[in-house]
């Protein structure tokens, strides 16, 4: 959905699954859209702006084998420096495409909670942040998926 348009009318193909060729040329156009490949490029003028920022969460079992690539990832920006990428990174062990350790209300708490704590002097954040809704600590790490029959306590 990001590259060219094959001639089907669908998608172009980054590689022939019946030969294994790669296409280059689909894979150049990918490039842009590549956070992987954005970040390393760029990090000498990003990094001091997202450095500890990011945080990803992913199912081990994700739908679309997007774990895989969010792992090689989390690989290369441990050797980004100056300054250190320490971005956090959460996985749900045996967990599907769209897992969160979080329910969406604790989501937006963390949310509201950080742009809260940016926003500018003398901005009333009160309507932001609700009434009795208590704070989240984020997660970091593997998170134990939910036995058969047990409530999952993040949603």
């Amino acid at each position: 959905m990001f590259g060219p348009q094959g001639g089907d009318g669908y998608s172009a193909p980054i590689w022939d699954k019946v030969s294994g060729q790669i296409h280059h040329a689909v894979a150049r156009a990918w490039m842009p859209m590549d956070i992987d490949n954005y970040l390393m490029t760029h990090w000498p003028t990003i990094g001091p702006e997202l450095a500890g920022k990011i945080n990803f969460f992913v199912g081990t079992a994700d739908t679309f084998f997007l774990n895989d690539a969010v792992q090689l990832l989390q690989q290369n920006v441990a050797n980004l420096a100056s300054p250190p990428a320490d971005f956090t990174f959460t996985y749900g062990l045996n967990q599907p495409h769209g897992w969160s350790p979080y329910t969406t209300q604790q989501l937006i708490v963390i949310m509201a909670e950080y742009m809260a704590g940016l926003a500018p002097a003398g901005t009333s954040t009160s309507a932001w942040l609700g009434h009795g809704v208590q704070a989240v600590q984020p997660v970091r790490g593997l998170v134990q998926a939910p036995t058969m029959g047990a409530r999952s306590p993040h949603r």
